[in-house]
């Protein structure tokens, strides 16, 4: 356990530029699709509830099927990004729009619920984003990596199948956790 906590360190330690740009991306498509959701019209705002609204009530299968699909889509785009350097803003732009997205949910929940909304956004985006932002920030962090030093082996792809892991499991939280918790709250 000591080894891997030691390895992670390293390779937070030897890429951390690519993981600040990451990261910076992310937190500029959050506060953008929060600062977004908190601008639209009422009439916008009754139409993205009776979307969001049917995402949940769609059932456990569809959404699974669904959270499933646009992770394989999300994590395949970003991996392919890595094959050259024309990926390099493409994986930049990809973790934007994610924060982006996530932001928007997130900012449209609590600005149309209130302090609900605080509570149905804990409920709904935070559980399965905890597994599914980590993965996207390392595999984007691998992609912006891999076309400067020409490193496509192994290593990369076992990182990107890692991090699509926690992804998956992300999506299984989603469809079966986060439809289960707003009943809860």
């Amino acid at each position: 356990m000591r080894a891997i906590g030691y390895g992670l360190f390293l390779h937070l330690r030897d890429h951390r530029a690519y993981y600040l740009i990451i990261v910076f991306l992310l937190a500029v498509g959050l506060s953008c699709g929060a600062s977004t959701a908190a601008l639209i019209s009422t009439d916008a705002s009754v139409g993205w509830s009776t979307v969001l609204g049917g995402t949940v009530v769609s059932g456990q299968g569809g959404v699974f099927g669904r959270a499933l699909w646009r992770e394989v889509r999300f994590f395949a785009l970003l991996a392919l990004c890595g094959l050259g350097f024309a990926g390099i803003p493409a994986a930049a732009l990809l973790v934007a729009v994610r924060g982006f997205i996530v932001g928007f949910v997130s900012g449209f929940l609590v600005s149309n619920l209130g302090a609900d909304g605080l509570l149905v956004t804990l409920a709904t985006v935070v559980p399965q984003n905890l597994l599914i932002l980590p993965g996207t920030l390392v595999t984007a962090a691998c992609a912006m990596r891999a076309p400067v030093c020409k490193q496509w082996g192994r290593r990369y792809w076992l990182t990107v199948g890692v991090s699509f892991g926690g992804a998956l499991m992300g999506a299984a939280i989603e469809a079966f956790l986060s439809v289960w918790l707003p009943n809860v709250v």
